[in-house]
């Protein structure tokens, strides 16, 4: 009889362990620290513009409610004449076409409640950036010095600079 199979259990949130970093092996032989990351919708819409190029092993995390966030911007860019309808739908698909993780789950919705109940905000679409960056990620990455602010005590943030490519 051979001994039994150890069982392995997939984790709740979809990573090993609870793992927030590992380690990456760059061209140049060197081991640097790859960072998980949430993005906001501006820092979506600045790397779906080509505007940043995101470094290698970088882990970008986002809610799932910022794709639509995304397109309604991009929408409005083009009503207001900022951008061509073509280039707004190219910038949509890019979106689309990201490595990055979107999440909506029962967890991120409870702990964005808590979070919005916490700050004492009127919604929880801001505070799905700050629960994810709770249950998933070193830094939120946002530009909004009012939203880096208010989340100062709760969670980490960074500028969108930090993301990039040497």
């Amino acid at each position: 009889m051979s001994a039994p199979v150890p069982q392995t259990r997939e984790p709740v949130d979809g990573f090993a362990d609870g793992e927030r970093r590992k380690s990456a092996q760059s061209a140049a032989g060197t081991v640097r620290s790859v960072t998980r990351f949430v993005v906001d919708c501006g820092t979506l819409l600045r790397i779906a513009s080509g505007e940043i190029a995101v470094a290698p092993g970088h882990t970008l995390l986002a809610p799932a409610l910022v794709r639509s966030q995304a397109v309604s911007a991009l929408y409005q860019s083009a009503r207001r004449g900022e951008i061509t309808r073509a280039e707004g739908l190219k910038r949509v698909r890019r979106v689309n076409s990201l490595q990055i993780r979107f999440l909506g789950d029962k967890v991120l919705q409870q702990t964005s409640w808590e979070v919005a109940e916490q700050l004492g905000w009127e919604t929880t679409y801001a505070a799905e950036f700050v629960a994810l960056t709770k249950l998933h990620a070193e830094m939120l990455v946002t530009s909004d010095a009012e939203l880096a602010r208010a989340v100062s005590g709760l969670v980490k943030t960074t500028s969108a600079d930090t993301l990039r490519a040497t």
